[in-house]
């Protein structure tokens, strides 16, 4: 069976962790399609997860929340935002953006096929879908131009019993709450996470902390 896609500086070890996270958040016949290294510290999570179905912010471990999720019905662009040393993926709804936390290069790179696909409204039996009106910055998508790869995928739940919307348990209750902005307390931590994980170097990691430091209000 087909395992998802993973991005090239997502450890085994965090993956697996991230998969086994999933298995209880996914709903039934959800499908898991690409997993990236994406972190966030405020909410915490260790990895982005893209399935079939919605972009998930993967929590600490599995008796925590989904704090941040788009589902693909509401999903109506992306892009990414530079603050201080880092970007940020943020995934845009109609009434809010948010913030999915830190995204490198390279996972811009990958993860761009997977959220254009995502983009693409869920076919109707007898009705043509508009072409979606994506908020995406071009020079982000594939450099080679290649189309994304089918949304297979493996199903991590069990197929059982389920109502008409699998995904409407698990949207949060009540108003959507605006993305609180990183501190600067939050850009040292993800720093040192970064240099922790060898992503930077010890002078990448002298420079970018003395420049965070230098740039606070």
């Amino acid at each position: 069976m087909t395992r998802p896609t993973k991005s090239p500086m997502l450890s085994k070890g965090r993956a697996k962790r991230c998969e086994a996270i999933l298995r209880s958040v996914m709903a039934p016949g959800e499908r898991l399609i690409a997993l990236a290294d994406v972190t966030s510290v405020t909410p915490l999570s260790i990895g982005l997860a893209v399935t079939d179905q919605r972009l998930i912010a993967v929590p600490k471990t599995s008796a925590h929340t989904v704090e941040i999720q788009i589902h693909r019905a509401q999903f109506r662009g992306y892009r990414f935002e530079r603050k201080l040393v880092f970007s940020y993926l943020l995934g845009i709804t109609d009434a809010e953006e948010k913030n999915f936390g830190v995204v490198v290069s390279e996972v811009r790179k990958f993860l761009a096929p997977y959220l254009d696909q995502l983009l693409v409204p869920i076919p109707v039996a007898g009705h043509v879908p508009d072409e979606p009106a994506s908020r995406v910055d071009p020079s982000l998508r594939d450099p080679a131009g290649q189309a994304p790869p089918p949304l297979q995928g493996i199903s991590l739940i069990k197929r059982k019993a389920h109502p008409t919307d699998p995904c409407a348990s698990q949207s949060t209750p009540g108003a959507p709450t605006t993305p609180v902005e990183p501190t600067i307390a939050d850009e040292l931590v993800k720093l040192a996470d970064l240099h922790q994980r060898g992503l930077l170097t010890d002078a990448e990691f002298q420079t970018a902390k003395a420049a965070v430091i230098s740039r606070r209000d």
